[in-house]
């Protein structure tokens, strides 16, 4: 598991509060470049074999690295499935953790580029493709799909309903998607490129949040 420590000044301890941002376990549609479809919000399907088996040892890393307090999850089945996956196997190591669904976290409505490969979607629309891929996320704009306007707006819903949990929990995991993940990067640390401008969000990839030295 790559875990990035975000403003954190100090070796973290049981007391703080803390948000660790991770990814689904991998679905049908995430392949390699070459043959990599768009899911998208439109697109709601389960994990892969490899996805839950990956999932299952993406829990116990979580459990070496002092558990969590409760998962939060979108209302996809690739999203829901990860954290019901991390729930059971942190249950049977002796931490209970609830789950809870929350909204606006699903994925990006990519509108006309749903199931469509880079070769196929830069024929739908160039420029709509190009943005995307160069992880210019202020200039994307998704053919009959969503906006950075739209995402940015979803972004703040999503943070206000995690910091409204932090009154009752101190550590939260949150199951999000590829895509809206980068999306969030680039909302909270916008001269972090190196969180949002790769065209994939690593389904390894755990970034914790320091609430106390982070200026949500």
């Amino acid at each position: 598991m790559e875990i990035k420590k975000i403003n954190s000044k100090r070796n973290f301890t049981e007391s703080m509060k803390r948000i660790w941002l991770g990814r689904h376990g991998k679905a049908p549609h995430n392949r390699g470049d070459a043959d990599a479809t768009f899911g998208g919000g439109r697109l709601d399907n389960n994990l892969t074999q490899q996805g839950v088996d990956a999932t299952n040892i993406l829990a116990n890393e979580i459990y070496k690295h002092c558990g969590v307090d409760i998962i939060l999850c979108s209302k996809m089945k690739r999203s829901h499935q990860t954290a019901e996956i991390i729930a059971n196997k942190l249950g049977e190591l002796g931490h209970d953790v609830p789950i809870i669904e929350i909204d606006d976290l699903q994925e990006v409505d990519v509108g006309d580029f749903t199931e469509c490969t880079e070769r196929e979607a830069r024929k739908i629309n160039f420029h709509a493709a190009e943005a995307f891929y160069q992880g210019k996320i202020d200039g994307w704009d998704f053919p009959n799909g969503e906006n950075y306007k739209d995402l940015s707006l979803r972004v703040s819903s999503v943070i206000v309903q995690i910091l409204e949990l932090t009154k009752k929990y101190n550590n939260i995991f949150v199951v999000g998607h590829g895509m809206f993940n980068r999306v969030i990067c680039f909302e909270l640390f916008p001269d972090r490129d190196d969180l949002w401008k790769d065209r994939t969000y690593p389904h390894d990839r755990v970034i914790m949040l320091d609430l106390e030295n982070c200026n949500l």
